[in-house]
């Protein structure tokens, strides 16, 4: 194929294939995209009106439509139904989706770093919904996030380590599995609501202290070690185990 990137001094008659054309005698419509044809009759894939443009892809490999410079930067691939949208690695190299102030959603490719960024009015929230209920949801006004399940068997939360699953929460039961170590952070407690239970297996059992130098209270009784012969008396009188409970907070003082 040769190339001709003017049509200066070109006769209409040798240079009219290099035209392009709408398909309706009138022209380009204000909201009505039209096809585009060279001249001699080949149809193209893009339709344009003075207010709209399309671009249709055929469904053969290579039907691609892509924005770049030196390189492809977006990406349309017809076979597949992918969009592609490529990003370099570079600081700048950055896709911004905002609504002409603030930047609402950010991926920076340097980084790998994915920021959504809600306003803080009521409604301004970030939402992943299956089609017709919200599943996940955090509201900006109020920093709340919810996550909704259906309740049905599979319906769980996740997360997943290597080879396992760490912690899973199991919307049809209500049961929360923890396959880790659980730390509380200092000073904080933990509630039980009425009628809550501790139930423990009924093979290996439970330990509740895994070493005699730490410290345990009971009924608001300030936390002691393990209580030994040594300080009471070679447990010698029934006043000597007494004053052992004591210490632990099983009983009240003598």
């Amino acid at each position: 194929m040769s190339s001709q990137t003017s049509l200066t001094g070109v006769a209409v008659s040798s240079g009219y294939v290099s035209l392009l054309h709408v398909s309706d005698t009138g022209g380009l419509h204000a909201t009505t995209a039209r096809q585009i044809y060279d001249g001699d009759g080949t149809a193209s894939c893009l339709f344009l009106a003075t207010e709209v443009a399309k671009f249709t892809l055929g469904t053969d490999s290579g039907d691609d439509f892509s924005i770049g410079a030196a390189a492809t930067i977006l990406q349309i691939e017809g076979d597949q139904v992918n969009c592609l949208l490529i990003l370099d690695g570079t600081t700048a190299s950055d896709f911004q989706i905002s609504d002409g102030t603030d930047v609402m959603l950010l991926i920076e490719s340097d980084v790998d770093r994915f920021t959504f960024t809600g306003k803080a009015g009521a409604g301004s929230d970030f939402i992943i919904a299956d089609g017709t209920v919200d599943r996940f949801t955090y509201e900006t006004d109020t920093n709340a996030l919810t996550i909704n399940f259906d309740g049905t068997a599979g319906s769980d939360l996740q997360i997943s380590g290597a080879t396992e699953v760490l912690f899973l929460l199991e919307s049809d039961d209500g049961t929360l599995e923890i396959n880790l170590d659980v730390s509380i952070d200092d000073a904080q407690s933990l509630t039980m609501g009425v009628a809550s239970n501790i139930v423990l297996d009924t093979a290996t059992g439970t330990k509740i202290g895994t070493a005699a130098s730490q410290k345990l209270g009971f009924f608001n009784a300030a936390p002691v070690v393990q209580q030994t012969k040594a300080g009471h008396g070679d447990w010698g009188a029934i006043s000597n185990a007494i004053s052992a409970m004591v210490e632990l907070g099983l009983v009240d003082a003598v």
